[in-house]
């Protein structure tokens, strides 16, 4: 299986993965009703991965009056360095620790460079029968975005808006 091409495409159905809220509950993917955003991102702190984080916390509560029942955003950190990212920036959705890779691997993102493993840079827009409804590769539609990572949450709602 090659890791350097996105496998998943539009009108797939989305692997389906459990994690714990943060409420200490455990939820799958696929019982979660309405629109699911599912993000990746290769480590936290890092420049790209906070101003994209950051940009869908600004826009979190906009996502969710356009009926996104969960936004997931997923890293090969460990849970504790994700729990200090979600901390310092405020960030109010989910944010899963994929250490060994295998939801990574299963949505086709799982990057391996020399020692260093990470997911890329994709946001998934998944609808509530679990089909993927959008892709932005890189966390930008196309090769170039003009919003950039800094409005990558506005380029979600773009999305939500034509999907409508």
């Amino acid at each position: 299986m090659k890791f350097n091409q996105l496998l998943l495409k539009v009108d797939d159905i989305a692997p389906n993965f459990s994690f714990t809220d943060h409420s200490g509950n455990v939820k799958s993917l696929h019982e979660l009703d309405g629109k699911k955003l599912v993000f990746f991102f290769p480590k936290a702190f890092t420049a790209g991965c906070t101003k994209q984080s950051c940009s869908l916390q600004e826009n979190y509560v906009d996502l969710k009056t356009k009926g996104v029942s969960e936004v997931i955003g997923i890293s090969l950190d460990n849970q504790e360095t994700l729990a200090k990212f979600a901390a310092r920036y405020n960030l109010q959705y989910q944010l899963i620790s994929d250490r060994d890779g295998r939801i990574s691997k299963d949505y086709g993102v799982y990057r391996r460079k020399l020692f260093w493993k990470f997911a890329d840079r994709d946001t998934f827009i998944i609808g509530e029968d679990n089909k993927i409804l959008e892709v932005l590769k890189n966390g930008l539609r196309g090769t170039k975005s003009r919003l950039g990572l800094k409005n990558h949450g506005r380029e979600v709602m773009e999305s939500l808006d034509n999907l409508s």
